[in-house]
């Protein structure tokens, strides 16, 4: 539900309630009811991939665990596009803060947005705004996919490493230390994997009519 109302909403200018009050059944004026239900189990499907793969961990000596997030916003991002990943990572957000246990380490609440992970999670949009906009621009370029993907990446190192340092007190080269060089590698191999692997997924849904 909260997933139906909020993606409405974002949409909403794309509709002429006008011509929907003066003839209703007119083919064109609102998206067609099937395709309304195929939105919404859409967001559903990708919001909950968000809340059981982020979840997921590997706790390290610093601050920052590695987490399958950044590989869960990759994946939504490349298969249903910018606007509705965006309406997905908000709702995860939202369940997120009111206790589910959905963040890194299968922790919730709102204080973790406050924490010293908290600058990555507005990284995570960066992510998606590049990697949308990249797919969205140069919709057929591998190359531009995965520049999307990496200069996403670098803006969510840079706020979370900001943030780190301002919430711990620490040095920018020691934010460094602890928010990004542990996970250059990793997220490397995670970009890697998804610029392989979600071309063909997308594909394979859209044959099965599961994609607009």
């Amino acid at each position: 539900m909260i997933v139906n109302l909020l993606y409405f909403k974002v949409d909403a200018m794309a509709f002429n309630g006008y011509n929907v009050l003066v003839n209703p059944n007119k083919r064109g004026d609102t998206m067609p009811t099937k395709n309304k239900t195929r939105e919404t189990v859409l967001l559903g499907l990708m919001t909950a991939l968000l809340c059981i793969m982020a979840p997921f961990s590997v706790p390290l000596p610093g601050m920052i665990p590695i987490s399958l997030a950044t590989l869960a916003i990759y994946c939504c991002t490349y298969l249903i596009g910018l606007r509705r990943a965006a309406v997905c990572y908000f709702v995860y957000l939202a369940l997120g803060c009111v206790g589910l246990p959905v963040f890194s380490g299968f922790t919730g609440g709102a204080a973790r947005l406050l924490g010293p992970t908290g600058g990555y999670f507005l990284g995570y949009f960066a992510i998606i705004l590049c990697e949308g906009w990249a797919l969205k621009r140069f919709h057929n370029s591998l190359f531009m996919h995965i520049a999307g993907m990496v200069s996403g990446t670098v803006i969510c190192y840079i706020l979370g490493t900001v943030w780190l340092c301002f919430i711990q007190q620490i040095g920018f080269a020691a934010g460094l230390a602890a928010g990004v060089l542990p996970f250059i590698v990793g997220d490397a191999l995670k970009i890697i994997a998804v610029s392989v692997t979600a071309p063909v997924i997308r594909s394979r849904l859209e044959k099965a009519g599961l994609l607009p």
